[in-house]
């Protein structure tokens, strides 16, 4: 038997349990706005650090890989101004 999850449950399940990413985590926003683009999940560490977490379904692209980084910068200039 197989379990198909769409981006939205595993969203949902990694907000409520954020211990199954890492221990300590607290969540900050679901569908967060970082400039022009929305994260799925923040998160902020045990050790003040900023988790952006964006959920995607199949093979990753080479285009995932920019968005998080340009996710990530959006996020240090608008938490860490």
């Amino acid at each position: 038997m197989s379990l198909e999850f769409s981006e939205s449950d595993m969203e949902e399940i990694m907000a409520g349990h954020p211990e199954i990413i890492e221990d300590g985590l607290t969540l900050l926003g679901r569908q967060v706005s970082l400039g022009h683009l929305r994260a799925d999940l923040l998160f902020k560490d045990k050790f003040g650090d900023t988790l952006v977490v964006e959920l995607k379904r199949g093979n990753i692209k080479r285009g995932h890989v920019g968005q998080i980084i340009e996710y990530s910068g959006f996020a240090q200039k608008q938490i860490f101004p």
